[in-house]
């Protein structure tokens, strides 16, 4: 699944030094462009607020336990935190290094490398103060450790996360003048560290993550913004976490117009060595939450959703994230089936991230058995 990519990385950067001159920055985009934050909660059941006894008496029944697949992954995730926090470099370069020579995986289909950079973006509560030095702690990783790629690609995440922070996530028009400015600071800093990067030899499949959401945020011209995604899906074709990405830039938001994402999503199923319908689920779970009821808001097909959850039931069947969004999913497309075979196999636990009580939960599975 990995290779060396020192060449592709090189390649790369020549391309972000092409662009970044001619880039349109994003305050000059039109004033509805907003920063990558989260959908909303996507649409359930009925709204309810009075439950019956024997509804509330099946809810408490309900857990929220940890499988071992989320346990594997919590562990690494505190081995990752533990090593940056108490600055054991060599020990989060050895980390990187295992997760990306192995091409770990966990029991949820979350690429090894994807969550250890993952771990190291900062809590939204964390204030300026710790974002300054947090800052240093990067930079510190890099002079300790100038051999590490990863290092490199780290503190890009940082400074593109620091840009954000500037700017706030209000629309383009009600952005002041002070905020562009340090916007554009940061993301240039970020820009730095990754042309400073093509002098490291190594590899980081999470190069292609901040590459783009630098293009992104820098509103890249579309063609070249492409051609960075068709490099990284050609070089990792079962990357389905960069494929996610690609889609959500091809929101009306971003570089797509109406019915583009759906296109490139039906595209991917088809790509030598990839995940074939699998890769179309991922796409459709990553996005549903910017949608009332995807399959009808959008052209996204159920059938074809359908088909690669299958595929994930049965290759992830711990995935306990991905069990309970499909029941949202087959909730939205008024597949009682599905929702029935997904909530069978979630059994008493569920994901209190994503149904917003155990009521829920009991709801969904009446509406599964009704006629």
């Amino acid at each position: 699944m990995m290779k060396n990519f020192s060449c592709q990385v090189r390649g790369l950067m020549a391309l972000v030094s092409l662009v970044a001159c001619s880039s349109v920055g994003a305050e000059e985009t039109s004033g509805d462009i907003l920063p990558a934050m989260p959908p909303k909660p996507p649409a359930q059941i009925e709204d309810v607020t009075i439950f019956t006894v024997e509804q509330r008496i099946a809810a408490s029944k309900l857990t929220t336990r940890r499988n071992a697949s989320q346990r594997e992954k919590a562990k690494f995730q505190a081995e990752v935190r533990g090593a940056f926090e108490e600055e054991r470099f060599e020990d989060l370069n050895r980390l990187a290094s295992e997760a990306i020579s192995s091409g770990k995986i966990f029991g949820d289909g979350a690429w090894g490398i994807y969550v250890f950079h993952q771990t190291l973006i900062p809590a939204p509560e964390v204030k300026e103060e710790g974002l300054v030095d947090l800052e240093s702690r990067f930079l510190r990783w890099i002079q300790q450790t100038p051999e590490s790629l990863t290092a490199r690609v780290a503190l890009v995440e940082f400074y593109i996360g620091y840009a954000w922070r500037a700017r706030g996530g209000g629309y383009a028009n009600t952005v002041s003048a002070e905020q562009w400015k340090v916007f554009r600071e940061r993301l240039a800093m970020a820009e730095k560290v990754l042309l400073d990067a093509t002098k490291v030899q190594g590899q980081d499949p999470y190069w292609y993550a901040v590459l783009a959401s630098l293009g992104r945020a820098q509103q890249w011209p579309a063609d070249k913004y492409e051609l960075m995604f068709q490099d990284g899906l050609r070089n990792y074709p079962t990357n389905w976490e960069l494929a996610c990405t690609r889609a959500y830039g091809l929101l009306p938001r971003w570089y797509g117009e109406p019915g583009d994402w759906e296109a490139f999503a039906e595209k991917e199923t088809q790509r030598e060595g990839g995940l074939g319908p699998e890769v179309y689920a991922r796409i459709v779970l990553s996005l549903f939450g910017y949608y009332d009821n995807v399959f009808k808001d959008t052209k996204a097909s159920w059938e074809r959703t359908r088909e690669g959850l299958e595929i994930l039931r049965k290759k992830y069947p711990d995935d306990d994230v991905t069990m309970n969004n499909a029941v949202l999913l087959a909730r939205m497309a008024g597949d009682k089936e599905m929702a029935r075979a997904l909530l069978a196999q979630m059994g008493d636990n569920y994901h209190s991230g994503i149904f917003r009580s155990r009521e829920d939960v009991i709801l969904m599975r009446e509406w599964a058995q009704s006629p």
